[in-house]
């Protein structure tokens, strides 16, 4: 349990070293409260067809960060996803693990846009 909490603050303490080095032009993806997990990601705003645009949650962010690594395994630069302002309900935790964090000279870097704010909220069920 303590080593997991360990490794969270590890993998937050690098995202923030490395946010600050990244600019949001530079992201791979997006995610925003007007998001779409089944959509690419790769677009900060939703197209006029509302058929692609920002994924929806930190853990659709995460599962396309890993397709984004199996695709270019030896990738020398930052895998960088932009947190829009706004409010996520977490229907469940987030977990990452160590294939979540990349490698030093690739890592992944989870920043909130400059000037913006992103509040993650729990929702809580009657089973939860």
């Amino acid at each position: 349990m303590m080593a997991a909490m360990l490794f969270r603050i590890l993998i937050i303490g690098i995202a923030i070293a490395f946010a600050s080095c990244v600019h949001a032009a530079d992201a791979d993806l997006f995610i925003s409260p007007a998001g779409n997990d089944a959509w690419s990601g790769k677009l900060a705003q939703p197209n006029a067809d509302k058929t692609d645009g920002p994924l929806a949650s930190l853990d659709g962010a995460r599962l396309k960060v890993r397709e984004i690594r199996k695709q270019n395994a030896t990738r020398k630069t930052p895998v960088v996803v932009d947190i829009q302002s706004g409010t996520y309900f977490l229907k469940q935790p987030v977990v990452f693990t160590a294939d979540d964090s990349g490698t030093d000279e690739s890592p992944t870097v989870f920043q909130s846009i400059s000037s913006s704010r992103a509040s993650p909220r729990r929702i809580r069920t009657p089973a939860g």
